[in-house]
């Protein structure tokens, strides 16, 4: 199968294409073509696999389906109806770090004062944390408070990072 090129600026789907990057391999060891593009509704620049655009899988940052997902619950304004998505899971995990005293990770994070804004509790904290974070780029990214990683979970101090991010935003450990 002939290998398609694609130039600067060009459009595939809904988004730019900026450049070809590494490629990913799977877990059989398969590579895949992975490229940066930008969004064509907000101007993100993300990554992601070629043949994910191709398929039209992927149509944007995630800013669509963000904005659709918030469309639909606010018009619910019932149960938010995320118990098993991995957005839930995250929110619930965040939480638990900060106020459970029995999670295995508190003392890393509620035992130090850290502590989950306002807006991200209560009945529609799920929603708005969606709102505020919007979908994981990858499955491979999770919740990282940055810059300030002694900071609290709130919209101006979280993100989505890779592990690789993250090992660079923890706490400096002191031999003693």
């Amino acid at each position: 199968m002939k290998k398609i090129e694609y130039k600067t600026n060009e459009k595939i789907g809904n988004c730019f294409f900026i450049k070809e990057i590494e490629p990913y391999v799977s877990s059989n060891g398969q590579k895949k073509r992975k490229v940066l593009v930008k969004c064509g509704e907000c101007d993100n620049i993300f990554e992601t696999l070629i043949e994910s655009l191709k398929s039209k899988k992927t149509i944007s940052c995630g800013c669509i389906r963000k904005e659709i997902l918030s469309k639909t619950l606010s018009k619910t304004k019932t149960t938010h109806g995320l118990r098993y998505n991995v957005l839930y899971r995250t929110w619930n995990d965040m939480k638990q770090r900060c106020y459970n005293s029995n999670h295995k990770s508190y003392k890393h994070y509620g035992g130090r004062g850290i502590t989950v804004c306002d807006k991200w509790l209560g009945k529609q904290g799920i929603i708005n944390f969606i709102n505020d974070m919007g979908s994981k780029p990858t499955p491979l990214h999770s919740i990282d408070r940055y810059p300030n990683n002694d900071g609290n979970y709130e919209p101006n101090n979280c993100r989505w990072g890779t592990s690789k991010q993250q090992i660079h935003n923890r706490r400096k450990k002191i031999k003693i």
